[in-house]
């Protein structure tokens, strides 16, 4: 297969251009997947974006993650889902409700998955690598998943 790169694929993050409000102690109303309020527009200014390239035995994935100004990275590392993370869900056929799902936290803990028809497959093991990098303007996470 040849090698296929774009570096135009927008990211959508919870911050930008809207947050949602899911959790206790943010504005969650108990129902349903809470609200949406529109992020104050440095996170806006600030939303990721990623370059996918797809090669004959790999998808790799690069995504610059620029914090705003006056905010902190938070890097926990007690899960992958305690802190600031970049995941990923990919359907390779979309007739099939087969959906793999990657993680990468900013301290560099990953968590992938394999979910069925809505549940996670057990015995599923991805061989992905990912990597977390600080640089200038936040820092970089980058996924290496085998086809």
């Amino acid at each position: 297969m040849p090698r296929r790169s774009t570096s135009r694929l927008t990211i959508r993050r919870g911050t930008a251009p809207f947050a949602i409000k899911d959790k206790e102690g943010d504005g969650f109303n108990g129902i349903g997947l809470g609200g949406f309020v529109r992020a104050p527009e440095k996170f806006q200014k600030c939303r990721a974006s990623a370059k996918v390239t797809v090669a004959d035995d790999f998808v790799t994935v690069v995504v610059p993650c620029p914090v705003p100004e006056g905010e902190e990275v938070k890097r926990r590392q007690d899960t992958v889902w305690a802190g600031d993370a970049v995941e990923i869900f990919i359907r390779p056929d979309p007739s099939k409700a087969v959906d793999y799902h990657y993680a990468v936290n900013a301290a560099g803990l990953t968590s992938a998955g394999k979910i069925v028809d809505g549940t996670g497959v057990k015995e599923w093991t991805s061989g992905f690598t990912g990597v977390c990098k600080d640089d200038e303007k936040g820092f970089t996470v980058g996924f290496r998943i085998p086809r």
